[in-house]
């Protein structure tokens, strides 16, 4: 994975799924690297890409896809 950057970090595995999916349908090959260690309160989902891909991932998960954040109520 010399040349796969991360992209995008989350602790939700459903929303790695999400980012890794849309990523693929746009011909962008993705990985999600599940991280776990005792000092992470939660484990964590990291998403990749291939290097020359990274500015195209950003701006896709940036401008076409969002997570509802729970209002709380």
């Amino acid at each position: 994975m010399k040349n796969w950057k991360k992209i995008f970090v989350t602790s939700i595995p459903h929303q790695a799924e999400i980012v890794k999916g849309v990523l693929e349908e746009n011909n962008m090959p993705a990985v999600i690297v599940p991280i776990t260690s005792p000092h992470l309160v939660f484990d964590e989902y990291q998403v990749f890409v291939e290097q020359d891909q990274m500015l195209r991932a950003v701006n896709m998960i940036k401008n076409e896809i969002s997570f509802d954040e729970p209002s709380g109520q």
